[in-house]
């Protein structure tokens, strides 16, 4: 089958990519000891090799063979094409009633023009509490990169879930989540577009139980050509369950930036409450930003709502903080940050926190010109 037969337009750009990859032999030097120095517990890849692993208690991390669940998920394009390339499965593990203290990171960094297709399936037993973050940096060797994670969280269990993107030059990125949560869970997911030609994101949130709440946090930052698609599905099966959905983009430039979120409430899923919105900052007239924020109803008794919003900086907030001594491009920064880092603050970890805040400032400083950032 040709998957660009059957792809919608934001999925044939990354299916492109894949078909005319041609690997680039050039060997870059990768700094292990760089990206190990941060406050996580880190399960560092390089180049799809597991270089680093520490012992985490009552965390499990290894290869696999067992077969995974596609049940409810979508038949998406971009899963049969990560099927077609895919690498080594690799499972991480909580058992029920543990606690782990410290975020998890794993970490892919591509260095040597590599096509890579990593999978990872992640359980989280009963009453459990993780933070996780997966971060891809592909390094500016016309990487391409299609990944998949798929996340069951069990009754009563905590889960703070990171994506980050960090692409250089004409490296692309596309990723997929699905993720199950049962009675009482928590299930919070964060994706942060930092950089790349293109970064293309899907999340597929299955909600199963009563008592079960889903939070999807999107950033994606846009300069030059830079592309970003977000593709987001919220399924609630069952009663008296919550979600909510904040993404937000600031695009410079001639870059271009793509969501469509659909929250789907099933016959049986009454007193559901659910709420959903894009919001976007346009720092150039060249760049363009599509967005469609879909309500699938079938119950009754639900509490919903959905919007989208897309403008400039008011030059009258400027002005408000010109007349109060503080310079014109430093006002702009101040209005940017602001903007991008609401969904910074609602990340429970301390540490991650810390961490997306320094790497968001760099990127407003320099990929947008703005400088001056404290």
């Amino acid at each position: 089958m040709n998957l660009l037969d059957i792809a919608d337009p934001r999925s044939r750009e990354i299916i492109e990519a894949v078909a005319g990859f041609q690997k680039n032999s050039q060997d870059v030097d990768v700094d292990e000891k760089f990206y190990l120095d941060q406050n996580f517990q880190t399960f560092l890849f390089v180049d799809g090799v597991l270089r680093h692993a520490p012992t985490v208690a009552g965390l499990t991390f290894s290869k696999t063979t067992a077969e995974f669940s596609l049940e409810k998920n979508r038949p998406l394009v971009t899963t049969k094409l990560h099927r077609e390339i895919m690498n080594d499965v690799y499972e991480l593990n909580v058992g029920k009633n543990t606690e782990i203290n410290e975020a998890v990171r794993i970490l892919r960094v591509s260095s040597t023009g590599e096509l890579s297709s990593p999978t990872l399936v992640v359980r989280v037993g009963k009453f459990s509490k993780l933070t996780l973050i997966e971060e891809t940096v592909l390094l500016d060797q016309g990487n391409v990169a299609v990944a998949e994670t798929h996340l069951y969280i069990e009754d009563g269990a905590r889960v703070e879930h990171v994506h980050i993107e960090s692409a250089q030059g004409d490296s692309k990125t596309q990723g997929s989540t699905f993720a199950h949560v049962s009675r009482d869970a928590l299930y919070r997911n964060f994706v942060f577009h930092l950089s790349g030609a293109l970064t293309h994101r899907s999340l597929d949130l299955h909600i199963n139980g009563s008592g079960a709440h889903g939070d999807s946090q999107i950033l994606y930052l846009l300069n030059a050509k830079e592309k970003s698609v977000v593709d987001t599905v919220i399924h609630h099966y069952t009663p008296d369950s919550t979600s909510a959905q904040l993404a937000k983009g600031i695009l410079d430039g001639e870059s271009r930036g793509s969501f469509t979120g659909r929250i789907h409430i099933h016959k049986d899923a009454q007193r559901v409450n659910s709420s959903q919105l894009n919001k976007n900052l346009l720092l150039s007239r060249k760049a363009q930003v599509f967005s469609e924020p879909q309500l699938e109803i079938f119950a009754d008794d639900v509490k919903c709502s959905h919007g989208s919003t897309t403008g400039q900086l008011s030059p009258e907030e400027i002005f408000y903080f010109e007349a109060r001594g503080i310079p014109h491009d430093r006002a702009r920064n101040i209005l940017a940050l602001g903007f991008g880092m609401q969904i910074v603050t609602h990340i429970e970890s301390v540490e991650t926190k810390e961490y997306l805040s320094a790497l968001i400032k760099d990127v407003l400083k320099t990929k947008f010109n703005l400088g001056g950032i404290a």
